[in-house]
C-alpha cells in the first residue's frame, strides 16, 4: 500500500531546483510538496528486495537508479577522491580555504537520479558513517526520493560503531524524509520451496546433484 502510494506520487516526478531564497529561508510550500521516501526493514527472506524491485520497475520516473548500498557508497568515495584530485594545487605554504567535496558530489548524484533505490542499507564503515548526514541532507534538499531495504531498523544502524554519536543526526534526517515500514511475516520465502523438496544443501558435486539443483531452480522460476 505504501509503495503504491509512493508510486502514484512519483508519476512523472522531477524535483524543483532549490533556489537561493529556499536555501537561506526555506519554503513551507516546498515542504508541503515534498515526497517522502520509504525505508523497509525486516529479517532476511521476507520479500523486501522483491517488493522494491517491483516498485522500481513500475515507478514512472525518468531518472532513477537501483543499486546495492555498499556499491553506492564505494562510488561516492571514488567521486570524492576524483573531486579532490582536480582541486587547484597549493602554490605556497600559506593556509588555504578547504573545500567540502560532499555538496558538489551529492548535487551531481541528484542531477543523475531523482529516485534512488538502495538494497541492503547497512552502515559498518566509519568512513561511510561520518559523511552520511551531509550527503543525504544535500540529496534530500535537491529533491531526491529514497527507497531502501535493510535488515535493521533505523535506530540500529551503525550500532556500537566508533564515534556513533556523530552518526545519530543522520538517523533523524532519514526518519524525517522517509516513512519507516517493518516487514516481518515470519516466513523465509527463500527456503520455502527448498524445505518442501526435503533438502537445503545438495552435496556432493555430482551429475545427479546438478540435475537436482536444476529441478529446484525451475520450480523457483515457475513461482516467479
Amino acid at each position: 500500500e505504501q509503495l503504491q502510494r509512493l508510486r502514484d506520487e512519483l508519476d512523472g516526478y522531477e524535483p524543483a531546483s532549490p533556489g537561493l531564497m529556499w536555501r537561506f529561508f526555506g519554503s513551507k510550500a516546498e515542504e508541503r510538496k515534498r515526497i517522502k521516501g520509504l525505508y523497509m526493514y525486516g529479517p532476511v527472506g521476507v520479500g523486501k528486495t522483491m517488493l522494491m524491485d517491483l516498485f522500481f520497475n513500475a515507478a514512472a520516473v525518468a531518472r532513477k537508479q537501483r543499486v546495492h548500498f555498499n556499491s553506492f557508497m564505494l562510488n561516492v568515495h571514488d567521486r570524492i577522491h576524483q573531486f579532490k584530485k582536480h582541486l587547484p594545487r597549493r602554490k605556497s605554504k600559506e593556509k588555504v580555504h578547504t573545500y567540502d567535496p560532499i555538496t558538489p558530489v551529492a548535487r551531481d548524484i541528484a542531477a543523475q537520479s531523482h529516485l534512488l533505490c538502495f538494497d541492503e542499507f547497512q552502515v559498518a564503515d566509519i568512513a561511510d558513517a561520518m559523511i552520511l548526514k551531509r550527503l543525504f541532507t544535500e540529496l534530500f534538499n535537491c529533491g531526491v526520493v529514497i527507497v531502501a531495504t535493510s535488515n535493521r531498523k533505523p535506530e540500529d544502524l551503525y550500532k556500537n560503531g566508533l564515534q556513533r554519536s556523530n552518526f545519530i543526526p543522520f538517523i533523524r534526517i532519514l526518519q524525517q524524509y522517509c516513512s519507516v515500514l517493518q516487514l516481518d511475516c515470519g516466513i523465509d520465502y527463500r527456503q520455502a520451496i527448498l524445505a518442501t523438496a526435503g533438502q537445503i544443501y545438495i552435496s556432493p558435486n555430482t551429475p545427479e546433484a546438478n540435475q537436482k539443483l536444476l529441478d529446484v531452480f525451475e520450480d523457483l522460476a515457475q513461482e516467479q
